[in-house]
């Protein structure tokens, strides 16, 4: 809808598309400042959007949707898997997972908004997001607070939250012209600045892949001859390398840590710290684990008990130090949890915004649309790799909010330089 047909919109669509915009920005922003309590502000702002925006043809259009049913299927997936456990322990845990089953009415709620801009315009929000984040960031290490976060988030999720922020607020100029659109390239920069506060080292593996999804994008939307496009690649990698090693120049050197554990387990060795060996150790044990409940898993709050006994005796050691209550897997944690119920629901989830770009554009059209969804899926899912973020709300809101702006907003972008 453009500004003409806004003007003469019905009152109680403008009133719905300012709250349901509201609802966007914080369920975007929000975590930023107040972590996952920010998530349960932001599903409270959902229900004026929902009431106000909420029409007979609309949740209609949305029931039709494939990227909605993806994520109410995977909840089905999850719930069965925990209903049919022995004795329900794990039922209560179902509700874990329900933001994803109230996808349709979070979308009726996205809707009024999403469908008045663009996905470059959305850009601006994930912009304040890292604004915000740099902000916390910068903060925690002047008030000389150790590894920076959220309330109620690990640093862990605060750095990967803000990688992806960061890195999907590039949508805005992967076609635009030159001028002030440009001023979207400092949300990477400020989510890496909040990644390396953080002092987390899960971050480096993910900013080196979103980094290389933006350059693909960027060369798409280009004529590049070959020995540009190198050029380029190794150009961002150094870049992003640069970052890093320049922070652990400043003292932050947890960040750079990553490199030579990722180096040991290529190598077919146990990484040189602990905190990589357990992760390895939670991997391997995992594995084993799932065998033992195939089907339908030990139950969400049973996985570290599950894959005990496989654990080695180290392990072991820092499994009553720590007190894990999650395999450090999104993957795994779901396997083990609800067997392959749950390692398809994740994927399940994983896909939603992919299916959501294919749907607003009719196919997989490389673009702003498929850049974001691509963004934040691969973004999850790396993140996923070595923690849980699906043990709290934000991501599970961003994966769903960010769904709903892909299928919903119209396709309005400037043609390549």
């Amino acid at each position: 809808m453009d500004a003409t047909a806004f003007k003469d919109a019905p009152l109680r669509w403008k009133v719905a598309s300012v709250l349901s915009g509201v609802f966007v920005v914080a369920s975007l922003c929000l975590w930023a400042t107040m972590g996952n309590t920010g998530a349960y502000v932001a599903l409270l702002l959902a229900v004026p959007a929902l009431l106000t925006g909420l029409t007979i043809r609309g949740i209609a259009n949305i029931l039709k949707a494939r990227w909605v049913w993806a994520l109410i299927s995977g909840f089905v997936l999850i719930s069965a898997a925990f209903l049919l456990q022995p004795e329900r322990a794990s039922a209560a845990s179902i509700g874990d997972f329900a933001l994803f089953a109230l996808a349709p009415l979070l979308a009726v709620a996205v809707m009024p908004f999403a469908r008045r801009v663009s996905v470059e315009i959305t850009s601006w929000i994930f912009l304040l997001a890292t604004v915000l984040c740099a902000w916390i960031g910068i903060s925690g290490i002047l008030g000389g607070g150790g590894r920076v976060s959220a309330p109620e988030l690990s640093p862990i999720h605060f750095a990967d939250l803000a990688l992806i922020a960061g890195f999907a607020a590039l949508a805005g100029v992967l076609r635009a012209r030159p001028g002030y659109a440009y001023v979207l390239y400092l949300a990477p920069v400020l989510g890496l600045v909040a990644a390396i506060a953080s002092g987390t080292r899960a971050s480096m593996l993910a900013a080196l892949v979103l980094v290389v999804v933006y350059a693909l994008f960027w060369l798409r939307e280009r004529r590049w001859p070959v020995i540009g496009q190198v050029a380029l690649f190794a150009g961002i990698i150094a870049l992003t390398l640069a970052a890093f090693f320049l922070a652990n120049a400043l003292g932050f050197t947890r960040p750079l840590g990553a490199i030579e554990p990722v180096l040991a387990v290529l190598r077919g060795e146990l990484p040189a710290d602990h905190s990589s060996i357990y992760r390895v150790e939670m991997y391997r044990s995992a594995v084993a684990a799932f065998w033992d409940a195939p089907l339908v898993g030990h139950g969400w709050h049973n996985q570290l008990q599950a894959a005990y006994p496989y654990l080695s005796e180290m392990a072991k050691a820092g499994y009553e130090a720590e007190a894990w209550s999650y395999i450090h897997s999104d993957f795994l944690s779901l396997a083990v949890a609800a067997g392959v119920f749950g390692a398809l629901a994740y994927l399940a989830f994983i896909a939603a915004p992919l299916i959501a770009a294919w749907e607003g554009d009719r196919g997989l059209k490389a673009g702003p649309r498929l850049y974001l969804a691509v963004t934040v899926s691969l973004g999850l899912f790396v993140s996923g790799l070595t923690d849980v973020l699906f043990m709290v709300e934000a991501p599970k809101l961003l994966l769903v909010v960010v769904s709903a702006i892909v299928f919903f907003a119209p396709s309005k972008s400037a043609a390549a330089p």
